[in-house]
């Protein structure tokens, strides 16, 4: 039983998401792939330190590590179910994790962005899309998946308040967050369009965003044809790379709100009302969202005063 098999009948037993459950799929596969074991049983230390210095040749420690919590997890299961006498992945230890600035985008990027698509719109259609997908990540922080799981039953325009649903949730987990008033009127243009293209009253189930329904390009996402693919907000990023040079992305988006907020003009911080934006259980996780402002530490090293004797 190679460890593609085993996976997949973890995942049959199992109840875990689909991004999950096709995230370990891949790990398992590309397992079998660099080392081609034919079973299991086969694996020893000299096959894991080879899959070891080829995947680290490739990916950054942070997605090594990743990789590695799924085979163990593959691994752990394989000892239970008497397929392999010992989880061989525990002796691989976690990569050093890197600790590497946070992607902040500059407003001069985003402006500069929304100047290019505007000006290249047959390139980049629906450009009006687009720039409200990426308004709504500025204003939000939400990570792609939530962004594409987001129904208008989750909207609440009265209370301004925007239900962040277990779906889509990287924590499994649910919470609230309000929605700025700057987002408003693009929620209100997004559902007229939606309407007019549907040419229905939109139901409660129905996405906030689905590029899918306002041009054919786009592809519906295989687990949930209401939804579009989690790939087409990515594959836009990259596009607007290509051609522009300016990087952006969903995470970049959530750096930069992280960042913005955590830095205010006025000096008051209330950082664990960030971390609640952002949905991170840890407050350790939303430090490192943050990039220092070299200005404003500079303003308290200014104040520092040298003891000397009078």
């Amino acid at each position: 039983m190679k460890l593609l098999n085993v996976a997949q009948e973890y995942i049959a037993l199992n109840v875990i998401s689909s991004h999950t459950s096709s995230k370990m799929l891949s790990v398992a596969d590309s397992f079998d792939k660099k080392t081609k074991i034919g079973a299991i049983d086969e694996i020893s230390i000299a096959t894991l330190s080879q899959y070891k210095t080829a995947t680290l040749s490739t990916v950054r420690n942070v997605t090594y590590n990743g990789y590695l919590g799924y085979l163990r997890l593959i691994g752990e299961y394989a000892k239970k179910e008497g397929y392999w006498c010992e989880n061989l992945f525990k002796k691989l230890s976690m990569a050093p994790k890197e600790r590497l600035q946070p992607k902040v985008l500059s407003r001069e990027d985003i402006i500069k962005a929304i100047a290019y698509l505007q000006t290249h719109e047959d390139s980049f259609q629906p450009t009006w899309f687009w720039i409200k997908v990426m308004r709504f990540l500025y204003f939000t922080g939400v990570r792609r998946r939530q962004l594409i799981n987001i129904r208008w039953s989750h909207i609440d325009l009265k209370k301004q308040l925007l239900h962040l649903h277990v779906d889509g949730s990287k924590t499994y987990r649910e919470w609230f967050i309000p929605l700025a008033n700057d987002l408003i009127a693009d929620i209100e243009e997004l559902r007229l369009r939606s309407t007019m293209e549907l040419n229905r009253p939109l139901s409660g189930d129905d996405p906030l965003f689905n590029v899918c329904w306002f041009h054919r390009r786009y592809k519906k996402n295989g687990d949930d044809p209401q939804l579009m693919r989690p790939t087409s907000v990515t594959d836009f990023f990259k596009r607007l790379y290509k051609h522009s040079g300016i990087r952006l992305g969903a995470h970049r988006f959530r750096h930069t709100i992280a960042t913005e907020l955590c830095n205010p003009t006025d000096g008051v911080v209330d950082i664990y009302a960030v971390q609640e934006l952002l949905g991170h259980t840890s407050i350790q996780t939303t430090r490192g969202y943050v990039q220092p402002n070299p200005t404003r530490i500079a303003k308290y090293v200014n104040n520092l005063e040298f003891p000397v004797n009078m």
